[in-house]
């Protein structure tokens, strides 16, 4: 996985093909990421909300750099709420 910075609080991940949340596709390679330190809070409010459609449940991932869950979007995208573990020294190469 590769980060980079777009500004203080903007980033932009690429992935190798066959790792990672979203796998290659000509439909829907794209997910939205929302950085959250009330992941906990986000996850109460929308696992049982009707409408959600829930992809994965709290889990680490980014190889352990993030605790994280995602959804589908209405649209079918994938919106992942996730949240840096900062005790992981990898996490500072992205200012976390």
């Amino acid at each position: 996985m590769v980060i980079f910075e777009l500004n203080a609080s903007s980033y932009i991940g690429l992935v190798k093909a066959g790792s990672g949340l979203l796998k290659p596709t000509e439909d829907k390679g794209a997910i939205f990421s929302i950085d959250t330190p009330e992941l906990e809070a986000w996850w109460d409010r929308l696992k049982d909300m009707e409408g959600i459609n829930i992809k994965n449940g709290l889990r680490t991932g980014a190889d352990g750099m993030i605790e994280s869950f995602s959804v589908y979007d209405p649209e079918g995208y994938i919106v992942e709420f996730f949240r840096w573990k900062e005790h992981r020294p990898e996490a500072q190469r992205y200012g976390k």
